[in-house]
């Protein structure tokens, strides 16, 4: 998925179209009259004043006739302003809907092009903010009244010294959830707002699977989970950091919700042109109605909490995935373990 190519635009003071119109509509319409005036009032005695006659007249005809079409365009150019500087006053008020579409010469459809393009921007921009706002204010409620909690017990004093240092090392750990959720609320809300990829490049995605598995190493040896791996070589265009993302939160979701001396397979394969990775864990698994909502928003199976995390792991893996013009399917057992297939457009013939 490469970016295309902008075409190279280049750009006049005047439309250099409408330029060439009024001259030789000008000129055409002002040789034919002077044709017939000369036709017809030609003598040999009165030449001279013949030729005066339709050089007066063929000038007249000219500003008459130039007149009339740059009031045309004048009046368009004034029409488009007009409504542009509408839209500015409402975008100025907050209103990011009121695109325009200006016809006219090219400068003028280029400023309206332009216009909506930022309208577009702004508009994201804001999303991001509303969202941001919206879902970390009511997600990091919860946290964050543990912190108050804690924080009041040991203000207090009636506690053991072994016990204040058990409720500030709770306190550091919601401080730590609070931060990943922010990091992650913003990163979401930034994926939802994108339209396509940026920075694409040629990636090995088993390479890439290797990366990943040396960053949660030490998860896996803190857990003795036994890891299992067949990663054949896949060529695919993508983003780095994207893909990177991806297999960070896929990986790391099975280290957690498998126990300790569990069993994690990932194979990487290429299947009817497009590039395979699967990751299947023999953990806790997931109900029916758990794998419907998994890519929701905050969602969380595990609604005891006891899990660590707030459900947007899958949200941005299932975001960037799309972006990238990929698919994710997900089977799963409660009690039995989870499988995630991700298929990605392969570079490979």
């Amino acid at each position: 998925m490469e970016k295309k190519k902008s075409k190279k635009r280049y750009t006049y003071y005047l439309d250099i179209k409408v330029t060439l119109l009024v001259f030789f509509t000008n000129a055409i319409v002002s040789c034919i009259v002077g044709l017939v005036i000369w036709a017809l009032t030609y003598t040999e005695i009165y030449a001279f004043l013949s030729f005066l006659i339709v050089s007066i007249i063929l000038l007249s005809l000219s500003v008459l006739t130039t007149s009339i079409v740059l009031g045309f365009i004048v009046k368009n150019l004034l029409s488009g302003i007009k409504v542009l500087g509408e839209a500015m006053e409402k975008a100025s008020q907050g209103d990011f809907s009121c695109k325009v579409n200006i016809q006219g010469p090219s400068e003028l459809k280029y400023l309206g092009n332009t216009f909506n393009q930022m309208l577009d921007d702004l508009s994201s921009i804001e999303m991001l903010k509303n969202d941001f706002i919206s879902n970390f204010s009511h997600e990091f409620k919860t946290p964050l009244s543990s912190i108050k909690g804690f924080v009041n017990l040991i203000n207090k004093g009636n506690i053991t010294k072994d016990e204040e240092k058990k409720y500030l090392t709770i306190i550091s750990t919601e401080i730590e959830r609070i931060s990943s959720l922010a990091n992650n609320t913003l990163l979401l809300s930034k994926l939802n707002t994108e339209t396509k990829v940026s920075s694409l490049q040629t990636v090995k995605v088993d390479e890439a699977v290797r990366e990943a598995i040396i960053l949660l190493a030490k998860n896996l040896e803190d857990k003795n989970i036994v890891l299992i791996t067949d990663l054949q070589s896949v060529n695919i265009k993508t983003n780095h950091d994207y893909l990177k993302q991806i297999l960070i939160n896929l990986i790391s979701n099975a280290i957690k919700f498998t126990e300790k001396d569990g069993e994690i397979v990932i194979n990487t394969y290429k299947e009817d042109d497009n590039a395979k990775i699967m990751i299947k864990d023999n953990g806790i698994g997931m109900s029916e109605e758990t794998k419907k909502k998994i890519f929701d928003n905050y969602y969380q199976g595990d609604t005891s909490h006891s899990k660590e995390g707030y459900g947007l792991g899958l949200s941005i893996v299932k975001r960037i995935i799309s972006l990238l013009e990929g698919n994710i399917e997900v089977d799963s057992t409660l009690n039995e373990g989870s499988t995630f297939i991700i298929t990605l457009p392969s570079l490979d013939s």
